[in-house]
């Protein structure tokens, strides 16, 4: 599955709510590296975010807008 289409994936599974790791994986029915990996790019790319929510990570969509100078 490339790169930009699992991440688009997890971007539009994250559209209506925060996820856990297991429901992404799920949603976008790759193994857990494929999914860690994607993750990750999304961290970088400051599109999406994780807490803990009652001791379970979960992942959402920022939405913040980032100051450029």
């Amino acid at each position: 599955m490339g790169g930009s289409f699992l991440q688009q994936r997890i971007l539009n599974a994250l559209q209506g709510d925060m996820l856990t790791w297991d429901e992404l994986k799920g949603i976008a029915n790759c193994n857990e590296e494929s999914l860690g990996f994607a993750l990750g790019e999304l961290f970088d790319l400051r599109k999406i975010w994780t807490v803990y929510e009652n001791d379970i990570r979960v992942y959402g969509l920022e939405k913040r807008k980032e100051n450029r100078v």
